[in-house]
């Protein structure tokens, strides 16, 4: 391997295929069902020497003394605990068993 100071040319990628499969749809089952939630807490500008829980975990906290946890939960009614120093507060949540999600598109042409 050398190096060089003189810009190389890029790969070309609108040739043809040339792997066993590339290209081709082969998805077994669409519409696979998810029966999920993701719940998310954040927290910003935490005491550097405080400890933070969220549900029973120990929290990371980046450079700037935030962070974010999230974990992906069963449908039902969950207590999400938060703990910060001494003190915690628990808050519910609630993830629906089934929730609808819809998107569409519509072109439209009027000539007169």
């Amino acid at each position: 391997m050398q190096r060089t100071a003189i810009r190389q040319a890029g790969p070309e990628l609108d040739g043809p295929n040339v792997a066993a499969g590339e290209g081709k749809d082969r998805t077994a089952r669409r519409g696979i069902p998810v029966r999920r939630g993701a719940v998310t807490v954040t927290g910003l500008d935490m005491p550097a020497d405080t400890r933070v829980t969220v549900m029973g975990e120990e929290v990371i906290r980046d450079m700037r003394r935030g962070f974010v946890m999230q974990r992906i939960m069963p449908p039902g009614i969950h207590g999400v605990e938060i703990g910060i120093g001494g003190q915690s507060r628990i808050r519910d949540v609630t993830i629906p068993a089934k929730e609808m999600f819809a998107t569409g598109i519509a072109d439209v042409t009027l000539a007169l």
